[in-house]
């Protein structure tokens, strides 16, 4: 009894959930997609390696600095 009747513009009535229901279907796919594409895409961090000796006086310096900055 509450159906809308299948004729003019009450065939809206039918059509439009289902297009909605699909829209949000279709967006929430492409979105998904696009999420998984960017992960794949996001480069690795580099391991850093261990920081090897100084070897020149200015790194000596800096060293020793960056030391009593921190402290």
């Amino acid at each position: 009894m509450s159906a809308p009747t299948t004729v003019g513009f009450n065939l809206v009535a039918w059509i439009t959930p289902f297009v909605i229901v699909g829209a949000g279907g279709l967006i929430v796919g492409i979105t998904l997609l696009r999420w998984r594409g960017r992960r794949r895409a996001a480069p690795a961090a580099p391991v850093e390696a261990p920081h090897p000796p100084s070897a020149s006086p200015y790194e000596k310096i800096l060293e020793k600095e960056l030391k009593n900055f921190e402290s």
